[in-house]
């Protein structure tokens, strides 16, 4: 029995890949952004913690492209099922670990799984989107998966208030495991080899590279909010960790609202560039604002900050539908990805230090401002960015 969609007829179907990534929303942002908080706690510095988060960035970075790539030339259920191993390998091995050398290991574990799952999941969406309703597709898509990334974070944040990390870890590494068995009873996707050459010539032009330039850039926030967010709360506000995560989820509601409605207005809009130029106005302004008091205040512009995001994620999901070929989407989305997680590796091997030094509010406004000059870059490059999206 499959869960079900037949990629082999040209058929995408979207219930089974929302079901797998919100099982994968789940047992990754339950404890992911409270990460930074752990290593704190069994002693490792700032600059260790930017260290292992930098290498957790670099791996999934890394394997970008090449999971790309298999996407296209292997079946994406199979490149699930090995993600999710990966996953539970580096869950499981945290809850024990405390030497910095073993925590390396596991922390390469950890970005290869999230590389894999991400890649295969979001390849089978790309795959089934036609004319007419790709935003729709997309829009739904984040929608679900943003609000389990929202339910998990709040889930995590009292669970590990009520529990120690090592018992969350564990539930995390055990359902990654359960999700990995899952994973085959996905429908059959189509390989299809193009040569690399065919990747390059998609990715030819200065308006595609630009792009590029700008993805890469915008993911600095990433890193910020990594090294930063969940420790930033504690200090300025006296968050407890379930106040932490009652805020972070909350917040990521207005992430999936936005992903939602931009994937609807997409399909109706003759361009979508004004839509994302404001979205990065949004993302950038609120990202800055946030550093401060009160927290009520604070939690407002996050809201804004993250429909800023949501409103770019979704359409970056258009962007790519409509320039490349099915057969080759894969591998040029994941030409993207390498953009944006290169972006925020580098970002959290700087942002690390920094928050330990000058404060964890300064990583947050100084990546809200590099978010504004991506829009400065937008705007510049518009009419060749947008050729023909």
């Amino acid at each position: 029995m499959a869960l079900h969609m037949n990629t082999s007829a040209g058929k995408t179907g979207l219930a089974g890949p929302i079901l797998i990534s919100a099982g994968r929303a789940l047992i990754y942002r339950m404890t992911f952004f409270f990460l930074p908080l752990y290593l704190l706690g069994i002693g490792r510095s700032g600059w260790e913690v930017g260290l292992l988060m930098s290498l957790f960035a670099v791996t999934t970075l890394v394997l970008a492209m090449p999971s790309g790539l298999f996407n296209d030339r292997v079946e994406s259920r199979k490149l699930l099922a090995a993600g999710f191993v990966c996953l539970a390998v580096f869950f499981l091995g945290i809850r024990t670990a405390a030497g910095l050398p073993l925590l390396i290991v596991f922390f390469l574990f950890g970005g290869a799984g999230a590389s894999l799952t991400q890649l295969s999941i979001e390849s089978l969406v790309l795959k089934g989107a036609r004319e007419g309703r790709r935003g729709r597709r997309f829009g739904l898509y984040s929608l679900v998966t943003t609000l389990v990334f929202a339910a998990a974070a709040v889930a995590g944040g009292f669970l590990l208030g009520a529990r120690d990390f090592r018992a969350v870890f564990a539930i995390s590494g055990w359902g990654a495991l359960v999700l990995a068995a899952l994973s085959p009873l996905l429908g059959r996707s189509r390989p299809v080899f193009s040569p690399v050459s065919s990747y390059r010539r998609d990715l030819s032009g200065r308006g595609k590279r630009i792009f590029v330039l700008i993805l890469f850039f915008f993911a600095f926030h990433w890193g910020a909010e990594v090294t930063s967010y969940t420790p930033f709360l504690r200090h300025k506000f006296g968050f407890t960790l379930g106040q932490t995560g009652l805020y972070m989820g909350c917040a990521l509601a207005a992430l999936a609202a936005a992903s939602w409605a931009g994937g609807r207005f997409s399909d109706r809009l003759l361009s979508i560039r004004h839509a994302m130029a404001a979205g990065f106005l949004l993302s950038g302004i609120a990202q800055i604002m946030m550093v401060f008091p009160p927290w009520r205040m604070s939690f407002g512009f996050r809201l804004l900050h993250e429909a800023g995001d949501g409103m770019i994620l979704v359409l970056i999901f258009f962007w790519v539908s409509k320039l490349f070929h099915q057969d080759r989407v894969s591998g040029n989305y994941g030409a993207l990805t390498f953009a944006l997680l290169a972006g925020q590796a580098v970002s959290s091997f700087i942002f690390g230090p920094i928050g330990a030094a000058f404060g964890y509010a300064a990583p947050l406004w100084i990546s809200g401002i590099v978010i504004l000059l991506c829009l400065a870059l937008l705007r510049r490059y518009r009419h060749e960015i947008f050729e023909n999206v």
